[in-house]
């Protein structure tokens, strides 16, 4: 696409915050737009206290921050000053809108984003919103009735939105499925320092780790790393990793085939040389081991809104890319009987990620920014 077909440089304005979740593939769409339309103006629109205030400033991204906070369910003072708060914060992102006159809003879900979608729609913007998981949540689902386009990750989204005329709705897959993909576990492997013929375990307690997963997890490193001979690449999440560091014999924390992170910023290259994935059910998450094809074994959050990380685990299960095993049946002996007859069976473990990749979008940032596009009526 070459930005010279527009007389004026395209402004986007995004917004979507609370979770990493909501925060990623909005900055996945964002890189892909710049290196698209290198002249594009884009500004973030997030709370201060959410995650994404941090992680865009980072980007560098101009982040603009308004107030807003979920509702609670049943009538109380805490209600009322929820809807003072977000009553402020439409306010403000009226005013955001108003200042920088997007082209098209983007909104990836969150609390900021149901304000700045309202206040754009109300200004008579073009506004579209991208759903990551299998379940769409309430800011989605209340905006899906107002905007332009909902994009979705996974077809089987569109039954949660049944007010929602079809033709509004299109499956672009999750952007940050593009980021991961094209990776061979040779490129992988060298980058993490690995043996690429040897079978390798990822394992991934998320960006703050997940205490039941690693406090299982622990306790079997020892058995795949000497008796099943695995290569085992280990995320704790920063929370935990000192704690695990200290909880490890010298001999176990040295072996040659354990490579222990806090974080890994290398998460393409990580899935690109691994057999098999054990780890939370996020929306991020789903995307990445669908554009690789990467078989999971996933043990869903129960923590979270409306339980749809088990949502997402089951519906890949369904579609035979991935087994689940749920928190509360998580044991050490479990996790062990599930890793082995997953990891002894490759033909098995091919089915899983033929399944995986029939499932992925790794195109998906292009597939969302071609609407964008379409919605201002953009033609490359």
């Amino acid at each position: 696409m070459n930005p010279t077909y527009r007389a004026n440089p395209l402004r986007l304005l995004v917004a979507g915050g609370g979770t990493g979740g909501h925060i990623y593939p909005a900055l996945a769409l964002v890189r892909r737009l710049r290196q698209q339309f290198p002249d594009a103006e884009v500004r973030y629109v997030g709370t201060e206290t959410g995650m994404e205030a941090k992680i865009v400033r980072n980007e560098g991204l101009p982040f603009v921050s308004i107030e807003a906070q979920g509702l609670p369910r049943k009538a109380s003072p805490a209600l009322i000053r929820a809807l003072v708060v977000n009553g402020r914060g439409y306010r403000q992102a009226r005013g955001v809108v108003r200042a920088f006159g997007p082209d098209v809003v983007l909104g990836t879900g969150g609390y900021a984003c149901a304000a700045t979608v309202w206040a754009a729609h109300q200004a008579g913007q073009v506004t579209v919103i991208h759903e990551q998981n299998v379940l769409p949540g309430m800011t989605i689902r209340l905006l899906a009735r107002v905007a332009d386009r909902v994009c979705l990750t996974f077809p089987q989204s569109a039954q949660y939105l049944p007010r929602v005329a079809k033709e509004k709705w299109v499956v672009t897959g999750n952007p940050r499925a593009q980021e991961v993909a094209g990776w061979t576990r040779i490129e992988g492997s060298q980058a993490l320092g690995i043996d690429p013929h040897l079978p390798t375990l990822l394992i991934v307690g998320g960006s703050r780790g997940a205490r039941p997963l690693n406090e299982a997890v622990t306790p079997l490193l020892p058995t795949w790393l000497v008796r099943e001979q695995l290569q085992v690449i280990y995320v704790t999440g920063e929370m935990h990793y000192e704690g695990i560091r200290a909880s490890l014999a010298p001999a176990l924390l040295q072996h040659p085939r354990l490579k222990l992170f806090p974080f890994l910023p290398e998460m393409p290259q990580a899935m690109a040389c691994s057999d098999l994935l054990i780890s939370r059910a996020g929306a991020t998450t789903l995307a990445e081991v669908t554009a690789v094809g990467l078989p999971a074994l996933f043990i869903p959050s129960p923590y979270v809104t409306a339980n749809h990380q088990e949502l997402n685990a089951r519906m890949l299960v369904q579609e035979g890319a991935a087994q689940m095993l749920l928190e509360s049946d998580l044991t050490p002996q479990r996790l062990q009987n599930a890793v082995a007859e997953l990891m002894h069976h490759p033909v098995r473990l091919q089915q899983m990620a033929a399944a995986a990749r029939r499932l992925g979008q790794p195109r998906a940032a292009d597939a969302l920014l071609a609407v964008l596009l379409e919605a201002v009526h953009v033609r490359p």
